[in-house]
């Protein structure tokens, strides 16, 4: 007897933050239905959904039943915590829809991924560990994604023609890897900009340090001149971004150096501009001047002979 063929894959989104809004409207240009759910959401990711025009549904458990395909999109510690959400939920998802291809592209370790994955188990869910690498705003241009996992195929299908995709290999973790290891040399160079722009701006040169940068290391300065502008509305997610890079170098038997200070340098500047700050457009310069005032990475000041008695 004939069967009917599949039919369009609905895609749930949680939640349209920056890279998810992007990713919706490149799915939405390319005829898919997407759908979210803004419950217990704060105001950005309200107009974001709405700017995108998604589809809304009134909770995550509608979003479970009605989708065939749920992609994750949250700050690095939300990632599992979202997974075992889903996962309670999807005791409620109708046998008849069939499993769910559950897509996670969160900035994470592999181990965290290994984690979700292992959440998700036992459940009509097939898990696909993935992760973007590229600005937001330029999507469909400049970004790759990275997917790995046996469902890894299924899941790229899903953005060939709308954006460059790559399969890493058939296990969970592996695309999380190489999207760790390229935030991590990507913000590598930002924070140790940041360290000699302030040291720089101390010595009176930072014009000209600048400068010299641009005639010297032009591609340096691409990096730096795409991504600080950004650290005020997003310095705190890059720091938990520095985390999983660590946790991905210790996972894979390595004790690094490095990153550990990349990491507190990062979480410091997150500090000063926590997440939700009012968005204004930043220059590379402003942003070095604003840390120079507020006295990052300032040395304590030597105490005197009467602070020792």
């Amino acid at each position: 007897m004939a069967t009917d063929p599949p039919g369009p894959d609905v895609i749930g989104l949680l939640y349209p933050g920056e890279m998810g809004t992007a990713l919706a409207r490149l799915l939405r240009d390319g005829g898919a239905r997407v759908v979210t759910s803004v419950q217990g959401r704060g105001p950005r990711t309200r107009h974001n959904s709405r700017d995108a025009g998604l589809e809304e549904l009134d909770s995550l458990g509608a979003v479970i039943r009605t989708a065939t395909v749920l992609i994750s999109l949250v700050p690095p510690a939300a990632a599992l915590a979202v997974a075992e959400l889903c996962r309670a939920e999807l005791a409620r998802r109708p046998v008849a829809a069939g499993r769910l291809l559950y897509l996670d592209l969160n900035s994470v370790a592999p181990g965290t991924a290994r984690e979700i994955g292992a959440a998700l188990s036992g459940a009509p869910v097939d898990f696909v560990d993935g992760g973007i690498s590229g600005p937001a705003a330029q999507l469909a241009s400049r970004c790759v994604m990275y997917l790995s996992g046996p469902q890894a195929e299924r899941a790229a299908a899903l953005f060939r023609g709308k954006m460059r995709v790559q399969v890493s290999g058939d296990v969970p973790g592996q695309a999380s890897a190489m999207r760790m290891l390229l935030s991590g040399l990507a913000k590598g160079v930002v924070a140790l900009f940041v360290e000699m722009a302030l040291g720089a701006r101390r010595a009176g040169v930072l014009d000209q340090l600048t400068a010299a940068y641009q005639a010297s290391y032009p591609g340096v300065m691409e990096v730096v001149e795409r991504s600080l502008p950004t650290f005020p509305r997003h310095a705190a997610r890059r720091g938990q971004e520095l985390a999983e890079v660590e946790a991905t170098l210790a996972d894979l038997g390595l004790a690094p150096a490095v990153t550990p200070g990349l990491r507190q340098l990062i979480t410091d500047i997150g500090r000063l501009w926590p997440e939700g700050a009012p968005d204004r457009a930043w220059s590379v310069a402003d942003v070095i001047e604003e840390l120079h005032q507020r006295g990052l990475l300032a040395a304590p000041a030597p105490l005197s002979a009467g602070d020792c008695s």
